[in-house]
């Protein structure tokens, strides 16, 4: 395991984009705000055919255009990492962070805080909010990334998954986890991110585990991120995200870092099949004329939901507070994400054909 050697001096931001030219601006200049700034910003535009490249350079930001990468945002930033590694310091960070994400005024300086007072701190990401987006779909996605935040919290910052939103990591155990592909952890050595895995963040988080380095996520190093905007958008994203953390997970075993996470997906599955248990049990009790007509039965719903109403009212914003109390959204919201683990995990099992979707929805 690589141990810091003194302050960090260099921060070198990667900014993967597949035709994000319509917003990537944003996110540049939420980087070219922040309080310390990084000492470099390198957009990787992946097979663009859109005006990406020429809004990163209108923003000023310089631009690595890949060169035949057939292996999506992955195989992208192995591109860029190759180069721009070899001249840096075990000891600086490389920041990825997804164009769709605007970044906090201080975000560098609390995620280089973390890591200086961590010393076994491999990487530190993103506590992320949903964008205000008009309509329930966004709305519920919002109180979801709540949730999360909430269960980050709980567990002291720690984190099963740094997310693609934006992570700061280490030069030093980067070039460990290099070394290691291919012994200890999946993919070709050399490589930084696994190219054949469909949630190459989670992968690295284990690689990073394995190796004995800690994940955080601090509740100050605060992004906005895009939520989906259609159902059909939705669908490809979770399947993607839950197949990818099956896969990553049974490429790794069962070992002492897989084990709590393991357990996590188990919980999961079953906690999937209680709600949809419950409909069954209330539909068939309605069309058989059992069901009770004690005012208890009214109140099931609400009590049920009391956990969401807190957590959404965290969130500022009315229209998401009016959907957490409407509380049919989420329980269809629910019932929807039940449904995509259980493809996800179909779709793993036979090994079908992997795709990466992409979608430009955005508000």
């Amino acid at each position: 395991m690589y141990l810091p050697k003194g302050p960090i001096q260099n921060v070198t931001v990667l900014v993967p984009a597949h035709n994000e030219g319509p917003f990537i601006a944003e996110a540049l200049l939420s980087l070219q705000r922040q309080m310390r700034p990084a000492n470099r910003i390198l957009v990787v535009a992946d097979n663009c055919t859109d005006n990406t490249v020429a809004e990163a350079r209108r923003v000023g930001c310089e631009v690595y255009e890949t060169v035949n990468n057939k292996k999506k945002k992955a195989g992208g930033l192995n591109q860029a990492l190759a180069i721009v590694m070899p001249d840096m310091d075990s000891n600086d960070i490389i920041v990825c962070m997804d164009a769709d994400t605007e970044l906090s005024r201080r975000w560098i300086r609390y995620a280089l805080e973390e890591l200086d007072s961590h010393p076994l701190a491999g990487a530190v990401s993103a506590a992320y909010f949903g964008s205000d987006i008009p309509g329930i779909l966004a709305s519920v996605q919002r109180i979801e990334y709540a949730a999360d935040r909430r269960r980050v919290a709980r567990r002291k910052a720690r984190v099963n998954v740094l997310s693609g939103t934006a992570t700061a990591m280490r030069v030093g155990a980067l070039r460990q986890v290099a070394a290691r592909r291919g012994k200890e952890l999946p993919g070709i050595p050399g490589e930084i991110y696994f190219e054949d895995s469909l949630t190459e963040d989670y992968e690295l988080t284990l690689a990073l585990k394995t190796l004995g380095y800690q994940t955080t996520s601090p509740k100050n190093c605060i992004v906005t991120t895009d939520v989906m905007s259609t159902f059909k958008g939705l669908v490809h994203q979770r399947i993607r995200w839950q197949r990818g953390t099956l896969e990553t997970l049974k490429s790794y075993g069962w070992t002492s870092v897989t084990r709590p996470m393991w357990r996590e997906q188990f919980l999961m599955y079953a906690m999937s099949l209680f709600f949809p248990c419950i409909v069954a049990v209330w539909v068939y009790a309605i069309h058989s004329g059992h069901i009770s007509t004690s005012p208890l039965w009214f109140l099931l719903a609400p009590l049920a939901s009391l956990e969401g109403l807190v957590i959404a009212w965290r969130v500022p914003s009315r229209r998401v507070r009016l959907t957490a109390a409407a509380v049919v959204p989420m329980y269809v919201y629910d019932l929807v994400r039940a449904w995509l683990y259980w493809i996800a995990m179909w779709y793993a099992v036979i090994g079908a054909t992997k795709v990466w979707h992409q979608t430009l929805e955005r508000r």
